[in-house]
């Protein structure tokens, strides 16, 4: 009798388990930059000043809460990209909801769904001419294979592969010097970069690098915005230093805490020495600097 009241033991988690019911909600939204979205570019032939008119009035279908159920609304929103590589390559990002679930039981229900990244990145030539478009998505935090990659509500772009190995050659111009600024964001990541007085983009992790040839004489490099004091930022950390024609510098941005009671933490850029510094940025992946920021 016992072997045979056995199985059913093992069967009655599973029968409360099925008390609950997963239950499928709406579709996601649609995905944002179809092939019909996209049609009036032409490559050749559309301009800039196109493509930011298109995309200041884009439409776009989400799902709205109406009286009885979910619906589908069209919705017209303002895309701004962040660009790269003097103005040339435009990288435009956009959330797309997923399918959500809803699961019940009792008298408590909870409902459950991803929101991920859809990315256009348009590339033009010398007269602002299209050259071509790329498509991708990023499902969660990481790089996909086109390199955009994504953190929180932030992304950036890595350089190509060919780019980041003539970086790491260390080979500077007689007439220019090169900084390298790397880091291991930790507590606040990303960290975001000025230099000069303007913001160039964000240390993601540890897993990337920043790389500018710049002209001898004085520069400022912070990890916020120099220009502004904010008043809930207790350190605001920024370096000055002389860049000499001809020599690397390197940056490292750590973010430190107390020794003790780690109730605060703060960020230093230290400046290592030449062997230290190469090392760090063989382990990395350059990303590109921004030319304009988005906001």
């Amino acid at each position: 009798m016992q072997l045979q009241r056995f199985p059913l033991l093992l069967a009655l988690p599973l029968v409360i388990s099925l008390s609950a019911c997963i239950i499928p909600g709406p579709g996601g939204d649609e995905e944002p930059f179809k092939d019909d979205k996209l049609a009036f570019i032409e490559i050749g032939k559309t301009t800039k000043e196109e493509i930011a008119t298109a995309m200041s009035d884009f439409a776009i279908k989400t799902h709205e809460w109406g009286d009885s159920e979910w619906d589908k609304g069209e919705v017209k929103v303002k895309l701004t990209p962040q660009k790269y590589r003097g103005g040339d390559w435009w990288l435009y990002a956009r959330t797309r909801q997923e399918r959500k679930w809803f699961v019940t039981g009792g008298m408590d229900s909870e409902e459950f769904g991803d929101v991920d990244y859809r990315f256009l990145l348009i590339k033009f030539d010398n007269n602002g001419i299209v050259t071509g478009y790329e498509l991708s998505s990023s499902e969660g935090y990481g790089c996909n294979r086109y390199g955009v990659c994504v953190y929180g509500s932030l992304y950036t772009l890595l350089a190509s592969k060919d780019e980041d190995r003539v970086v790491k050659q260390f080979d500077i111009p007689a007439d220019r010097c090169g900084i390298y600024v790397y880091g291991k964001p930790k507590y606040s990541a990303p960290v975001p970069i000025w230099l000069d007085g303007h913001r160039v983009g964000w240390l993601m992790n540890k897993k990337h690098f920043f790389f500018w040839q710049l002209d001898q004489g004085a520069h400022q490099l912070a990890q916020h915005n120099p220009n502004v004091a904010d008043p809930n930022v207790a350190d605001q950390t920024a370096i000055e230093f002389s860049c000499a024609a001809g020599d690397l510098y390197f940056f490292d941005v750590k973010q430190k805490t107390d020794r003790f009671f780690f109730t605060r933490f703060w960020i230093e850029i230290e400046q290592p020495d030449a062997v230290t510094g190469r090392k760090a940025i063989a382990k990395r992946k350059l990303t590109l600097n921004i030319t304009e920021p988005s906001d």
